[in-house]
């Protein structure tokens, strides 16, 4: 059964897509993007969240969420007047990961997130003790860290060398030394994921595109970014 908007509580002020916090009919709340950003990115952002799952990152439970036809035709919430949006379903008490915090964070969690960014080419978390923009929470009663925010993700103009400069996680991976089993290891995750491609790829609406071809290209571009970890071109960018 879908999950449906029950209630609009408030529009949230931070972030370029301004989304919307969001009662809905399985009793959770959801910080919920619509309109306010585009199809293709509204595509990312659920494509990203179920490789991110998959991959073992922590980011929190996310849905698809319907848009009942009241509040499209209300007109009163700019950004929710198409029936899919993205959710996100919303955590308390978490606070904007800072730069001293990331030597708290399990080392493996951070290598394997400076990877992932890197294998959906997503320019959006960086972090240094300048400052930055993290897309990720930390929760301190777990010393944990909760990821969101892969709407920019498959750049094309994605630069190695920022990534590797100002990445969140840059820092981690930087000062390890062995990397020898990088290749093996996360090419096998990476495999394991691609074999679930297909049914990711039927999760996403239609609505979110001008008609069927479109989406077809669409997920087929993205496909092939993703498949780049079969090429040494991938792990030499890496190095």
């Amino acid at each position: 059964m879908a999950i449906e908007i029950t209630q609009v509580i408030r529009r949230m002020e931070q972030g370029f897509t301004q989304p919307y916090i969001c009662g809905c009919s399985d009793g959770a709340k959801y910080v919920v993007k619509g309109s306010n950003t585009t199809g293709n990115q509204l595509a990312i952002e659920l494509i990203c969240a179920f490789l991110s799952k998959n991959f073992g990152l922590p980011l929190p439970d996310f849905a698809l969420i319907r848009v009942p036809q009241e509040i499209i035709d209300s007109g009163a919430f700019p950004g929710l007047d198409i029936e899919w949006c993205f959710g996100s379903k919303l955590i308390d008490s978490l606070t904007e990961m800072l730069f001293t915090q990331i030597k708290k964070i399990d080392k493996q969690v951070m290598l394997d997130l400076y990877i992932f960014d890197y294998w959906i080419s997503n320019p959006d978390r960086s972090l240094t003790k300048h400052g930055g923009n993290p897309n990720a929470f930390y929760d301190i009663s777990k010393s944990s860290l909760i990821i969101f925010d892969h709407n920019l993700a498959f750049d094309e103009q994605f630069s190695v060398g920022t990534h590797k400069e100002l990445h969140l996680a840059s820092t981690v991976w930087n000062c390890e030394q062995t990397r020898i089993d990088d290749k093996p290891m996360y090419s096998e995750r990476f495999a394991i994921i691609m074999d679930n491609w297909q049914h990711i790829i039927e999760q996403v609406p239609s609505e979110w595109f001008e008609n069927e071809n479109a989406k077809s290209s669409f997920m087929a571009n993205i496909k092939v970014r993703l498949l780049s970890y079969t090429n040494n071109q991938f792990w030499e960018g890496i190095k």
